[in-house]
């Protein structure tokens, strides 16, 4: 089984260094953190953090800049969940403000998975990494996955709504899973999972506003400018 590296500390950075060069306002999608793993593909969904994952989620929320408030949005998977919990009870402890509840959201879940049995025999029968370069090559359908654009088009309008949403020195954090990260690092970013790889626990990707322009970064590169992709009538009308 995979074996995963924790990005907590780098995330924590990256964030950090854009509040201090005076970004009022962001946006991080991150992995959930660590979990248990199994050997069984029915049960992935359902594993829960390890001690360690438990720890560095905690600690994630105790390094965030006391002069920000915080916004929690979560995938609905258990590991997600616990993982955003654990980094609200980090924040509290060095802020007096009170955070929400995580919010629960379907855009942060695997949204684009259209047929998951279909997706699971494959990924078994191929292997994950095969797969998500067969995905971002265009070789499967809709029926079983939305394409790869369509699906970084679709989380970047998810991310903007909720930057306009923020105030001032606020900082919004969605816990999600490493396959909603890969299109974003792969179309957005220009980070090739060929050469970039696995997505780690705790890793983020940053949406801020600088100016008149919408950024994108991560602990990996410089800001990139972007622009909103198009997205068909269907999907936006399902955001």
């Amino acid at each position: 089984m995979k074996q995963y590296q924790m990005h907590c500390d780098q995330t924590l950075d990256t964030l950090i260094r854009l509040m201090q060069q005076g970004t009022r306002r962001q946006v991080v999608i991150l992995r959930h953190s660590e979990k248990r793993l199994t050997r069984l593909p029915g049960m992935e969904p359902f594993m829960p953090l390890t001690d360690k994952g438990k720890s560095f989620a905690f600690k994630f929320g105790q390094g965030l800049s006391t002069q920000f408030s915080l916004k929690l949005f979560s995938s609905t998977f258990g590991r997600c969940i616990e993982t955003a919990y654990l980094i609200d009870k980090g924040f509290s402890e060095n802020h007096t403000k009170r955070v929400k509840p995580a919010t629960v959201s379907r855009l942060l879940t695997p949204f684009y998975v259209s047929n998951i049995k279909e997706v699971s025999a494959r990924v078994e029968s191929i292997g994950s990494d095969t797969f998500i370069r067969q995905w971002f090559d265009g070789r499967f359908s809709s029926e079983m996955i939305l394409d790869p654009m369509t699906t970084a088009g679709t989380l970047c309008h998810y991310l903007k709504s909720l930057l306009d949403s923020l105030e001032d020195d606020e900082i919004g954090i969605c816990v999600s899973h490493d396959w909603n990260l890969f299109p974003l690092k792969q179309f957005l970013l220009d980070q090739p999972f060929d050469e970039y790889g696995d997505v780690g626990y705790l890793e983020g990707v940053i949406l801020y506003p600088e100016k008149d322009q919408l950024l994108m970064t991560n602990h990996l590169n410089r800001p990139v400018e972007i622009s909103i992709p198009e997205l068909p009538v269907k999907q936006i009308e399902e955001l």
